[in-house]
């Protein structure tokens, strides 16, 4: 705790992950219950005053980043199940023991990511299913046979991957070993297709931004668009990255993080700080927003415009920059007649591995200020309610400056299918490019939920989406009359907690 105290005093913290807690911690346990110093019922009680004491830290935002980060989180997390280097499973007695602490102490600090696979204590998985059951948006779940791989392809070895921890929301690092930073910022790829259908104009800002890559009468196949759509995403990747690196590189001139270097394993042996490449792994991850926004529209475009050729291309982009006025009627045709991401449809799930692999790609050409590598994350936190404001109406049938889909989740009320489909379409990403992770709520209602049927139902879908290439699943057991009552009366629903992006809030 009072490591953590001066890491955050020394670096400003947040994302300062906890790591593998109850494997770092399980040797004093099995020390104290057999000393008889302590029983399982005292230790219950430790855990939960450690959970109160993280969840009282806490950091004052502008109003800017009090909606783009609602629920003010510090992104503190602690990393339970999966394997241990052996690959063997790593649930223990004090794992069980963290999940009753987490249900008697029910704050939102710190995150719990729960690693899942096949070996893992049926026992201990149900114990976490129940707390997401019970509505605290927690654990998150993450599948060890996506994540594992992922770590190996950083570098690590066999036995670091087996041993990953979760950072910040989704991103799976070697604990210990590792300097990753985990926000260079947010590129909005749903803003980058309306520079594509606007020839880099911004009809926001009434300038140009973007390079000149062709006018909507100009493209004559959806080849051609998708080509502009890449030098359009090329151009402000590089103009994000580097910004980004230069900033970097200044921080380890004007605040160097001395104390934090000597805790990672590299530093002291070479001699550098973190931010001078110290660390034995230094990446940086790039958030993409507006990712199920884009994919549909991109399959609305070509069905309708080259496919089906039911309008231009221009008159598309005219019926857009006027809203839909008058034109309500392809508005509801583009939001209930068409393929949507969501739906486990091949057409436009296809789309969404390209948009995934492409971006990863230009992302990949970048290294950061430590000459690390910059990987990409699906995640938005609530920044998809600022960043659609800054979007006209899009092809997907949202209009002019509504919120954008959140992480990587489908729009919402698109998902026609159920679950397993959105599993499916979020597998067909091939989530193993987008190398930190991919971040999706789901939303069960409590009246599904509910009892062993319910607990079974989701364990069912947790595993379906892990052997369907999830990487990562958290779910809100929750019904909207509950969350509309609770935006007119807060005061009766106090204790309400609900998953956002990488944590839960009050």
């Amino acid at each position: 705790w009072f490591i953590l105290l001066v890491y955050r005093i020394e670096n400003a913290g947040r994302n300062h992950g906890i790591g593998r807690f109850v494997h770092l911690m399980y040797p004093y346990f099995q020390h104290d219950i057999e000393a008889g110093i302590l029983d399982e019922a005292g230790i219950v009680e430790l855990i939960q005053a450690l959970r109160i004491k993280w969840t009282e830290i806490f950091e004052l935002r502008d109003h800017i980043e009090s909606e783009a980060y609602a629920g003010f989180p510090m992104w503190t997390n602690v990393t339970i199940g999966g394997v241990d280097g052996q690959n063997k499973d790593a649930c223990n007695r004090l794992t069980y023991l963290y999940l009753e602490a987490a249900d008697g102490a029910q704050v939102t600090q710190p995150a719990i990511s729960f690693c899942y696979n096949k070996k893992c204590d049926g026992e201990i998985f149900k114990r976490a299913l129940k707390l997401t059951q019970k509505g605290l948006g927690q654990p998150a779940f993450f599948n060890d046979e996506i994540n594992i791989p992922r770590v190996l392809a950083d570098g690590g070895t066999i036995k670091e991957a087996r041993d990953y921890a979760i950072l910040g929301c989704v991103e799976a690092t070697v604990p210990g070993k590792t300097d990753f930073r985990p926000v260079a910022g947010f590129i909005n790829v749903l803003k980058v297709l309306e520079f594509v259908l606007h020839n880099g104009y911004d009809p926001k800002t009434k300038k140009q931004v973007g390079p000149q890559t062709g006018r909507p009468e100009d493209f004559k196949t959806m080849d051609e668009v998708w080509q502009a759509y890449q030098k359009q995403f090329s151009f402000f990747c590089d103009m994000h990255l580097n910004a980004y690196g230069m900033c970097s590189s200044l921080h380890s001139q004007i605040a160097p993080t001395v104390f934090a270097s000597t805790t990672v394993e590299g530093c002291i042996e070479k001699g550098r700080i973190l931010q001078k490449n110290g660390a034995k792994y230094s990446s940086t991850g790039t958030f993409i927003s507006g990712v199920a926004n884009t994919i549909d529209s991109l399959a609305v475009i070509d069905r309708v415009v080259f496919q089906k050729q039911m309008m231009t291309l221009r008159e598309m982009v005219d019926m857009l920059d006027s809203n839909y006025a008058g034109k309500e009627e392809w508005r509801e045709l583009f939001k209930n007649k068409m393929p949507h991401y969501g739906n486990d449809d091949p057409f436009v799930d296809e789309y969404g591995r390209k948009l995934m692999e492409f971006c990863a790609e230009e992302n990949g050409r970048h290294q950061d200020s430590r000459f690390g590598p910059y990987q990409l994350i699906i995640l938005n936190q609530t920044y998809n309610i600022w960043q659609g404001r800054c979007v006209g109406a899009t092809p997907d049938g949202r209009s002019d400056g509504e919120p954008m889909a959140n992480n990587a989740s489908p729009i919402n009320g698109l998902d026609r299918n159920g679950p397993t489909a959105v599993g499916n379409s979020i597998g067909s990403l091939d989530t193993l490019l987008v190398q930190k992770g991919v971040l999706v709520n789901h939303k069960f209602d409590p009246a599904i939920a509910k009892g062993d049927k319910g607990l079974e139902m989701i364990g069912a879908f947790v595993k379906g989406y892990c052997d369907a290439g999830g990487q990562h699943v958290q779910i809100n057991v929750i019904d909207e009359a509950t969350l509309r009552d609770a935006q007119k009366h807060p005061e009766n629903y106090k204790n309400l907690m609900v998953r956002v992006a990488g944590y839960s809030a009050f």
